[in-house]
């Protein structure tokens, strides 16, 4: 058993339990050629929130879901 009067900075372990989270992320890209791609996707899919009570919500984003675009293009030369 813990000594949980030894160390005040930790919580007995019948009190640290997480409930069960799962965070789907979504990704597409699409190559128009060589030099240019273009991106897009969704984090955090179904929207999971993080328990109320923890205070760093891993591994669940306390953001929520959230969109994205996006664009890579390669240059050859700048000058």
């Amino acid at each position: 058993a813990i000594q949980v009067k030894a160390r005040p900075n930790i919580a007995d372990p019948q009190y640290l339990m997480y409930h069960e989270r799962w965070e789907h992320d979504i990704r597409v890209n699409y190559d128009i050629n060589k030099r240019f791609t273009i991106y897009g996707g969704v984090n955090n899919f179904t929207d999971q929130q993080p328990d109320f009570a923890v205070v760093n919500p891993y591994p669940v984003s306390a953001t929520g879901r959230y969109l994205y675009v996006g664009a890579n293009i390669k240059l050859d030369r700048l000058m």
